[in-house]
């Protein structure tokens, strides 16, 4: 039994190098899937968007800070697809539906709204519960969880229906429940 694992531990790893070396879609398809991301300012967001930057895909970034978004923009313009970002606040609906509208008008001509990922999230309660107080908790809630819920429905049902180029729409929310 040793024998069988051992035998094919390698032959899973040299079919799994050979599966990624295959291009999951065109350039040309790459090209015409935009993928919006909120929380671009650091972390996970601003590295996802330069991901895809460097993979030809367009990348449209929602940051909270305007020194953010002129770093983001500044930082991809040498890649193949520069990073399109503007200033988005998650605890905001005026923000978020701003934010959808400058969306919308970077779609068409070909380009559709591919995939929303709502990373935008905060870590506000530190230690035992008894240093922190209830806004904290408040606004942990406020962005993590609600600002997912806004940018969804924005994205859903919100003025910008439609953008989907697909005949289904799914949304993936990862949503930091730490408070």
């Amino acid at each position: 039994m040793l024998l069988v694992v051992v035998a094919l531990v390698p032959i899973y790893y040299a079919l799994r190098y050979l599966w990624e070396l295959v291009p999951a879609a065109s350039p040309a398809t790459t090209r015409t899937r935009c993928v919006f991301i909120t929380g671009c300012d650091s972390g996970f967001g601003r590295l996802l968007a330069l991901k895809l930057a460097t993979q030809g895909i367009p990348a449209l970034s929602g940051c909270l800070t305007q020194k953010c978004v002129e770093e983001i923009e500044e930082v991809s313009k040498g890649l193949p697809q520069p990073v399109e970002a503007i200033q988005v606040d998650v605890t905001n609906v005026e923000s978020v539906e701003k934010a959808a509208r400058w969306v919308e008008g970077r779609l068409g001509e070909g380009r559709v709204l591919w995939a929303l990922v709502n990373n935008a999230g905060i870590f506000s309660c530190y230690g035992p519960d008894a240093w922190s107080d209830m806004s904290d908790y408040q606004r942990s809630v406020d962005v993590n969880l609600f600002g997912a819920i806004r940018s969804t429905h924005v994205c859903q049902w919100g003025p910008v229906y439609g953008w989907w180029g697909y005949g289904w729409k799914e949304f993936l929310n990862l949503v930091s429940w730490i408070f």
